[in-house]
């Protein structure tokens, strides 16, 4: 009996043993399954974490160096390391960064760094040179230290195909990183290279949008970082600055600029006080600019304003001060103009007022006639303004009546008589016998004939010719004025009927409103017609009138027209 209570004694021991050892294994195996989720959900959070600050890091930034500072920050939260080191690529230069937290030595650090070295060789196989300046930051070095790198491994960040970065983990000690660790900063380093992808993505789709609107502008813009680096330069700067090359360097830009002009400084200055410099007037190759440097800020920075380079404008005002200058002219001409007759007039009228002496009636009448003749002198210059302002405005009109072209070119003859003689020019009438009357504004057709007489006898010389000449065409009337003048310039001929402009000679100056063949292009297109101009300088000047008849068909500038080829009556007037 006591041994079959022995032997369940025994069975009874075994069996609770069993049941305690199985009941012990279930529940290590339970905490080692706590613990794994605990470390799962740890490092699931770090992630996490990581990402939100790189994500909210990146912003619209491709800063690498950023990310890499994140990455080497929170590795404390996550695993033990000796060092850890990053390669990061910067205007295509290579810069070596670590941050040490075990006393190392410094051939610990070159071992390193000729590791990664070899390891981006390898896997972007073209040859990137080195910055010379490299940071080593965290504790003190230690070179009786003669530890190696035990455990290690490298975490490329890789944008578009493109090695941005290589991170190095290392430690002394044998083994120190698990499986579940490195996988984790390689999943929080792919994830961040596809999001650095995709924001170059995005942006160089917003740059090509940018570029394209930039390009498109008539000002000259480009762009310089606070580093003196080039970034954007459009066509219109391109050409105004005179540079060939598609992407010009700062130093090109420098050298472009005038030795007078530092820009230099002018940037920094920007920069320095954040606000707009303006320069009113810079001249770069016989053009005037309206330069403005603007300081760009970072946007995703709200807490303060960070300068990240300068914007600068270059607008053509070659043209403005060109026009201002011809209105400043014009009005010293106009001041010229009206002064004359106003002398003769208030000098005329005091010498009625106040005689020296009795005057005979046929002097008052010659003194009366000088009044009469400067008056209108001067009506027809406030006229020749009035025309102009009125073209400008688009109101201008003519009066068509029936009238004899033959006739008012006879009239308007007469008064140059004494000019040409005193000048000892030649002036030839040729108006054909059948040229019709038609209809047309008698006032602006003779305002017409005057300017362009005037003008041939401004700049031909002693001895030249000038010929008036009038024809039927089919369905118009030519009628030309030429001369045997100094003639006007290749480069000045598209200038010659726009407002206020003036031709200079070395004979005969600047002479003219420099309204009154930008009058006779008004009056003979309010007419239909059309002007023409044909000049070689130092060989005369031709310029020719078509003038559509009423109720026929127009004849364009590209069609000839044909002249009728009957008897022409000739006159000379010397």
């Amino acid at each position: 009996m006591l041994i079959i209570i022995s032997v369940v004694a025994i069975a009874a021991t075994i069996v609770f043993g069993v049941i305690a050892i199985i009941y012990s294994i279930r529940e290590e195996k339970a905490i080692q399954k706590l613990v794994e989720n605990e470390l799962k959900q740890k490092q699931r959070l770090f992630e996490i974490t990581m990402m939100k600050e790189i994500q909210d890091r990146i912003g619209y930034s491709l800063e690498i160096g950023e990310i890499v500072d994140v990455i080497v920050g929170s590795l404390d939260a996550l695993l033990q390391y000796s060092t850890v080191s990053a390669l990061i690529l910067e205007d295509n230069l290579l810069k070596f960064t670590t941050h040490v937290k075990d006393p190392v030595s410094r051939q610990y650090i070159e071992g390193i760094k000729a590791s990664m070295l070899q390891s981006y060789a390898v896997i972007e196989i073209t040859n990137i040179p080195m910055r010379d300046e490299g940071s080593i930051l965290g504790v003190a070095l230690d070179d009786l230290n003669h530890a190696k790198p035990l455990s290690y491994f490298n975490l490329p960040i890789i944008v578009n195909e493109r090695v941005m970065s290589i991170l190095n983990v290392s430690s002394m000690k044998q083994n120190n990183f698990t499986e579940a660790e490195m996988t984790t900063l390689y999943k929080i380093a792919s994830q961040a290279s596809e999001a650095l992808s995709r924001l170059e993505n995005i942006l160089t789709v917003e740059k090509g949008k940018l570029m394209a609107m930039i390009g498109s502008l008539a000002d000259g813009l480009f762009m310089v970082d606070v580093n003196g680096q080039l970034t954007i330069i459009n066509n219109a700067a391109k050409d105004f600055l005179g540079i060939l090359k598609d992407n010009p360097s700062t130093i090109d830009l420098l050298s472009a600029l005038p030795n007078s002009y530092d820009f230099s400084s002018k940037i920094q200055r920007a920069i320095n006080h954040k606000r707009v410099i303006e320069e009113k007037e810079i001249t770069i190759d016989q053009k005037i600019f309206q330069i403005f440097i603007t300081p760009v800020f970072d946007v995703s920075i709200t807490t303060e304003k960070k300068v990240i380079g300068v914007s600068v404008l270059l607008h053509d005002i070659t043209l403005e001060k060109s026009v201002a200058k011809m209105k400043e002219d014009f009005t010293n001409v106009m001041v010229h103009e009206l002064r004359s007759p106003l002398t003769a007039i208030k000098a005329s009228t005091e010498l009625i007022l106040n005689p020296p002496g009795p005057l005979a009636e046929e002097e008052k009448s010659k003194i009366l006639s000088l009044i009469s003749q400067q008056s209108r002198k001067m009506l027809d210059e406030v006229a020749l303004i009035l025309d102009a302002a009125k073209l400008e405005a688009g109101l201008f009109t003519i009066q068509k009546i029936p009238g004899d072209l033959k006739q008012l070119i006879t009239e308007r003859v007469q008064i140059f008589q004494p000019a040409v003689h005193e000048k000892f020019i030649k002036l030839i009438v040729d108006i054909d016998p059948s040229l019709p009357k038609f209809n047309f504004d008698p006032i602006h057709i003779g305002q017409v004939i005057n300017n362009l007489v005037s003008n041939s006898l401004k700049f031909t010389s002693s001895g030249g010719t000038i010929k008036i000449s009038a024809k039927p065409a089919i369905g118009s009337v030519i009628l030309s004025v030429s001369d045997t003048g100094s003639g006007i310039p290749k480069e000045k001929q598209h200038l010659l009927f726009s407002k206020f402009t003036q031709i200079s000679g070395a004979e005969h100056g600047s002479v003219g409103t420099g309204l009154g063949l930008y009058i006779v292009k008004g009056v003979i297109e309010a007419h239909g017609g059309t002007v023409n101009l044909d000049s070689e300088e130092g060989r005369g000047t031709t310029i020719t009138l078509t003038i559509p008849l009423d109720n026929a068909k127009k004849v364009t500038s590209d069609q000839h027209p044909v002249l009728l080829q009957d008897a022409k009556t000739q006159r000379v007037v010397n």
